[in-house]
C-alpha cells in the first residue's frame, strides 16, 4: 500500500494522466476511514477534487493502471459489496486493505 497526499500525488500526475486506472482513496475519519474505489483517467485530479470536497484529509493509498479500469472497479465493488457503505465508499476490511 502507498499513502500519498494531494501534493505528492500531483508529482505523479504526468505518469498517470490519460491512462485508465483504478484508484483507492482513503478518508481519515476516526473510527471509520472509508476507502473509495473508482475508475479514472486522471487519478491526481480525482484526489484533488475529493480532498477539496471533504472536511477531513484524504490519501491516495493504491493505484492499478488498467485499460479496463471501469470493469475492474465494478468487479472490485462486487467482490467487496458486503463492505459497501454508500456509492463507491467501502469499510476498510482486512480483505480490502490486503488487496490494496
Amino acid at each position: 500500500m502507498l499513502v500519498l497526499g494531494p501534493q505528492t500525488s500531483q508529482s505523479l500526475a504526468p505518469l498517470t494522466r490519460g491512462r485508465g486506472s483504478v484508484v483507492f482513496i482513503q478518508a481519515q475519519i476516526p473510527g471509520l476511514s472509508p476507502i473509495l474505489i473508482r475508475a479514472t483517467t486522471e487519478p491526481a485530479k480525482l484526489l484533488r477534487e475529493i480532498d477539496a470536497d471533504m472536511p477531513i484529509e484524504t490519501f491516495w493509498i493504491g493505484w492499478i493502471p488498467n485499460d479496463a479500469a471501469r470493469e475492474l472497479a465494478s468487479a472490485l465493488a462486487e467482490q467487496h459489496k458486503a463492505a459497501r457503505i454508500r456509492g463507491d465508499w467501502f469499510t476498510p476490511t482486512a480483505e480490502l486493505l490486503a488487496y490494496v
